[in-house]
């Protein structure tokens, strides 16, 4: 009887160990699965995100080459609007030789101040580039 005893534990306590076992594969795979759902959401959340930032950076960057772009041509438009001598060929011409002069001055003078180069002002050199800013 205590053999018949022993086989029955031996049975019951292999049937529990194969239970406990299954019961751990299986919540391994199901906890694997559901970390690896979560983890393709929080990279698919946080890519988001960069986008969204990076599209906003981007919008905000030509958004202030455009602002920039419209103030140059206000002044070319108000130098233009000050042009008081255009009534012949010989003197349209001039004003353009002036007016290329002004243009290359003042984007030699953007390209150095986006470089953070210091520019010393000289008032001998002053042009008459102004702005309605």
């Amino acid at each position: 009887m205590d053999e018949k005893r022993t086989n029955s534990t031996v049975r019951i306590a292999a049937v529990g160990a194969a239970l406990v076992a299954a019961i751990l594969i299986l919540g391994t795979i199901w906890t694997g699965r559901s970390a690896r759902k979560d983890t393709v959401d929080a990279v698919r959340s946080v890519s988001m995100l960069y986008m969204d930032e990076l599209a906003g950076r981007r919008v905000q960057v030509v958004e202030d080459n455009l602002n920039e772009n419209i103030r140059i041509i206000r002044i070319a438009v108000d130098l233009i609007n000050e042009a008081e001598d255009l009534r012949d060929l010989e003197h349209m011409r001039s004003y353009q030789r002036y007016m290329k002069t002004l243009f290359n001055l003042f984007h030699l003078f953007c390209s150095v101040r986006k470089a953070n180069i210091a520019v010393f002002y000289n008032p001998a050199l002053h042009l008459g580039i102004r702005s309605k800013d």
